[in-house]
């Protein structure tokens, strides 16, 4: 498997994640935790730091919907 069919993987992993929120789980949050930290990490490795700077922001988003729906 090469890194760009890798890549698509990591994209649908991260709509299963949108569909998890969608269905009110808390784990969608983690899956799209694992997805943006492996997209920021490719676009750095790609150099795009500026769309790497981008899922590195929705990272942080998708810890602080974890960290905030635990409190609930």
């Amino acid at each position: 498997m090469t890194c760009g069919h890798a890549m698509w993987l990591v994209t649908a992993a991260a709509i299963v994640g949108a569909w998890l929120n969608v269905k009110k789980r808390r784990s969608g949050f983690a899956v799209w935790m694992l997805t943006n930290l492996l997209n920021a990490g490719y676009c750095l490795w790609i150099g795009q730091p500026a769309q790497a700077l981008l899922f590195g922001a929705f990272l942080g988003l998708a810890v602080w919907g974890w960290w905030g729906w635990g409190r609930d």
